[in-house]
């Protein structure tokens, strides 16, 4: 860690990864895990390599909620176009394949072998991106009681989690 204000620190970042315009709640999971975002995939790594201090990526939190756009369901209970736990974990695969570096060789072989399409942008290459991705869900989850999904199905794998978070509200 580095020191800020001499105190060890790092800085959590909770991205949100849904649009080309930083910020934006546009688009859904399916557009993610597709690569119509993978420009700006590239350039948020490329900024998080740049930044001095160690970085903790919160990607997609409290996804077992209603209240976020990457969410399966709204709170009504109706299902939220392009999102699922199987696209939720597909997009977060697809980030963390980008921020892993590599040719772009190694980054489309990696994202082959968990089904994803070949990346969009045309960089041959990127560094190894110093951060450390959070899986973080909130507590008990909210999700519809009559909808057939559990947190663990929003598991993207251990080779793409370096922390487990939990939202206490």
């Amino acid at each position: 860690l580095k020191q800020f204000n001499g105190i060890d620190s790092a800085v959590m970042l909770s991205w949100r990864a849904m649009a080309a315009n930083a910020g934006s709640s546009g688009g859904n999971l399916t557009k993610v895990a597709n690569g119509q975002i993978d420009s700006y995939i590239v350039s948020s790594a490329k900024a998080v390599d740049d930044f001095p201090r160690p970085v903790f990526i919160r990607l997609y939190w409290e996804f077992t909620g209603t209240w976020f756009p990457w969410s399966t369901y709204t709170s009504s209970g109706a299902k939220r176009t392009g999102n699922s736990p199987e696209m939720y974990r597909k997009a977060w695969q697809r980030i963390r394949s980008t921020f892993d570096g590599g040719t772009k060789s190694q980054i489309n072989n990696r994202l082959s072998a968990v089904g994803l399409p070949a990346r969009k942008v045309s960089n041959s290459s990127l560094p190894a991106v110093k951060a450390a991705f959070v899986w973080s869900v909130s507590k008990g989850g909210v999700k519809p009681k009559d909808k057939p999904h559990k947190t663990a199905d929003y598991w993207p794998g251990n080779a793409y989690v370096d922390w487990v978070g939990q939202g206490l509200h």
